[in-house]
């Protein structure tokens, strides 16, 4: 869930988050993300340079609000929140795990400072997907990892693409028609004007 204000009010997010979490017994996943598409940022008002300080400041009361009874409140550069007990709780405690969505190394990076998992949507090679991986863990075992949320989730999932066929070759073509849309659908609305 995108934690922009213009996108979802920190405390409504906290509230699906709990809910969620109650209704399949703790085993929700907190994924979150500052959003990548023009096209998006354009129809909620989000300046690009803006991005990145709004997600951070909702995500981490998101989290204060899921953690703390009662939520002595926030005021910030996108949002204000009077002193609340922000229900239901979830039922794993402090909150759900957080997850970022990434699809640049730079984007893994600041998972990793964050102590979130990396959720990737980034079609690397294996040699180039291992040395980010790499770079993930040193990241989240050193002084550089501060956690947005109260706990770290040493996690990165990487997507990869495959395509299965008996002929290696025909396996290829089948798949890179699915690869090569995917690509230019994720480019079409990068490049859509705000």
């Amino acid at each position: 869930m995108l934690m922009a204000p213009p996108y979802n009010h920190p405390a409504r997010a906290a509230e699906r988050i709990a809910t969620l979490d109650l209704v399949a017994n703790g085993r929700v996943e907190w994924g979150t993300g500052e959003s990548a598409t023009a096209m998006e940022m354009g129809g909620f008002g989000v300046k690009p340079e803006e991005k990145t300080a709004l997600w951070a400041e909702a995500t981490e009361q998101a989290a204060n609000m899921l953690a703390m009874t009662p939520y002595p409140g926030f005021r910030g550069a996108s949002f204000e929140m009077p002193c609340r007990n922000i229900l239901p709780k979830p039922v794993q405690r402090p909150h759900p795990p957080m997850w970022m969505a990434c699809s640049r190394r730079e984007s893994i990076h600041r998972a990793a400072r964050n102590g979130m998992g990396a959720l990737t949507f980034a079609f690397v090679a294996p040699e180039q997907a291992a040395k980010w991986v790499e770079e993930y863990y040193d990241i989240i075992r050193s002084e550089d990892c501060v956690p947005r949320g109260h706990t770290v989730n040493p996690n990165i999932a990487l997507v990869s693409g495959m395509s299965v066929h008996e002929d290696e070759q025909e396996a290829i073509r089948r798949g890179l028609d699915g690869f090569r849309f995917f690509g230019y659908a994720a480019k079409a609305c990068e490049e859509q004007p705000g």
